[in-house]
């Protein structure tokens, strides 16, 4: 039996969790787990706050991995705009539980990860965020294109997940779609 550390799920040969994508652990596990699991994540979108406005202000300047962007000061935000020659239709707005942690303007492409000296800086670097150990180094990427978003796994070994269903190829996505890395949050809106 392997149970989720995340949201509690059980699975009998899976080794990802099929509700949330963390790696399972092997363990021994009473039968109300199955209700409880349900009900965490519930609970994980209920925290998130997808039924109330996305425009809610930034409640903290976000410090990344002090090597992604060397030169420059150390409140750098979350992320960069995707591009300076095209004017952003769509902002990413990142969630942990209630907070909204970051909104980025998205014109282009952003590649969302952790910084590695192995693989360099990404647009939306997630080092020290709530959950960032379930997050891959480049874990997905959002495009923009013919003014639709769409946004894509890039090989993470946790998913990535819209309205609670893990994709495996590049899937569009609106402001009423839920795109889950780990315990993170992210959601699209018009500029």
């Amino acid at each position: 039996m392997y149970i989720c550390p995340i949201c509690g799920h059980r699975e009998e040969e899976e080794k990802s969790c099929p509700v949330c994508g963390v790696m399972l652990v092997e363990a021994e596990v009473s039968p109300a787990a199955e209700t409880v699991a349900v009900e965490i994540v519930e609970d994980m979108e209920e925290d998130a706050g997808f039924d109330e406005e996305l425009s809610l202000p930034v409640s903290k300047e976000y410090k990344p991995h002090p090597e992604t962007s060397p030169s420059q000061p150390s409140t750098t935000p979350l992320g960069k705009p995707s591009s300076t020659a095209v004017s952003p239709r769509w902002v990413l707005v990142i969630r942990h539980k209630k907070e909204v942690l970051q909104e980025i303007p998205l014109a282009g492409e952003l590649v969302v990860g952790r910084f590695s000296r192995s693989t360099g800086p990404v647009d939306v670097d997630l080092t020290g965020l709530p959950g960032a150990e379930f997050v891959s180094r480049r874990h997905m990427r959002l495009f923009v294109e013919n003014g639709q978003v769409f946004v894509e796994d890039l090989g993470s070994t946790n998913g990535v997940y819209v309205n609670r269903v893990r994709i495996t190829q590049p899937t569009p996505v609106g402001p009423e779609d839920r795109i889950r890395v780990g315990v993170l949050f992210f959601r699209i809106r018009p500029a």
